[in-house]
């Protein structure tokens, strides 16, 4: 239930959806007798998309994001290597039957090369199906974790070194479910690949679940603290303040259902 009504509510949050809603409402209240509010309405989110465009808008909400937690050194020893999933499209890879990775493949790539520096350390893949509807298919689409295994062998990943965990379609599913699937012991060091915009909700939902990891970001979208102007590129720079919106609200939402240890968690010391 949880994982429908976020998908339902952020359908009506995101930035871009947003703006289209007030676009369209504008179009329609200016052939009525609010045809003020019409007009303001459709300045208004002509406005934002010329701002969004052309201004590092995204940047300056996902920096922080992505700032929080700085790439670590790398430890002698690690028992695992946790990557979540969330990049693969799931709706292509089911009709075409193939593995379809989007913008955030580089979890998996370098999940991929932390398997190779600790060659005896697990890797433990997890995503479900986050399909919202699966009974449209014929047969049940593949979870993340499934595809990302066939993925990660032909990288060269022995396959008993792999664990999968395929029930998780929230991040708070992602840390329940896969500290139950890998049983981590006291002292043990497990590093976890995610996206950086997406750290700092990870790490506060698996320090709740009681078990403490070394954050190791990648996928970084934001140019950093510069904030250097990027061109106008209004689809991109809208994609990325969807996204970074989202992970905003993700850790607020999460604190008030008590699935993470902090709003905004920081580095440990």
């Amino acid at each position: 239930m949880v994982f429908f009504l976020s998908k339902a509510l952020w359908c009506l949050a995101e930035p871009g959806n947003f703006i289209v809603l007030a676009l369209t409402l504008g179009v329609i209240l200016a052939w009525t007798r609010w045809r003020k509010l019409g007009r303001q309405l459709v300045v208004g989110a002509a406005v934002a998309l010329f701002l969004i465009a052309i201004l590092p808008v995204a940047d300056w909400v996902g920096g922080p994001l992505e700032s929080r937690f700085p790439p670590p050194a790398a430890p002698p020893h690690v028992a695992g290597i946790i990557v979540l999933g969330g990049y693969i499209n799931p709706w292509i890879s089911a009709t075409r039957h193939t593995a379809a990775l989007t913008g955030a493949a580089q979890r998996l790539i370098e999940a991929a090369i932390l398997a190779r520096r600790y060659p005896d350390a697990k890797v433990l893949v997890s995503g479900g199906t986050p399909i919202l509807f699966p009974d449209v298919f014929s047969a049940p689409p593949a979870s993340e974790a499934e595809i990302s295994e066939r993925i990660l062998a032909q990288l060269g990943v022995r396959p008993d070194r792999i664990l999968l965990e395929t029930k998780s379609r929230t991040t708070y599913d992602n840390a329940l479910f896969s500290k139950a699937r890998a049983h981590p012991r006291p002292g043990q060091t497990w590093i976890l690949v995610t996206s950086a915009w997406h750290m700092p909700r990870a790490v506060g939902v698996f320090r709740c679940v009681g078990w403490p990891v070394l954050p190791w970001p990648v996928d970084y979208r934001s140019a950093g603290t510069a904030f250097p102007l990027r061109g106008f590129d209004l689809g991109g720079h809208l994609r990325n303040l969807d996204l970074f919106t989202h992970e905003w609200i993700g850790p607020i939402t999460y604190r008030l259902m008590g699935r993470t240890s902090a709003l905004f968690p920081a580095p440990q010391g």
